[in-house]
């Protein structure tokens, strides 16, 4: 190999090159994150799951979400853990 190739290949920037993650890919990343950040700060999993699907169905085409919480909701999202734990 000559100086000039060794040149060339020492100064080439392939070996920093990365498959860039497919746009389905980023969005599972994301809802993984949110059911993540969900459990983290108290929500049950299966409250965490819910909530992500709520926001996956009320997406809309830009993905933008506005979301506001109440009590009534969350006495709900209690009621019925409650009544899952009765069943058992």
């Amino acid at each position: 190999m000559s100086e000039e190739e060794n040149s060339n290949e020492d100064n080439s920037l392939e070996h920093l090159e990365f498959d860039s993650a497919t746009p389905l890919e980023q969005d599972a990343a994301q809802m993984h994150e949110m059911f993540e950040a969900l459990c983290k700060v108290g929500f049950t999993e299966r409250q965490a799951l819910q909530l992500v699907a709520f926001l996956m169905t009320e997406a809309s085409e830009d993905g933008a979400v506005n979301l506001f919480f109440d009590e009534t909701f969350f006495k709900e999202m209690n009621k019925e853990e409650e009544d899952d734990g009765q069943d058992s």
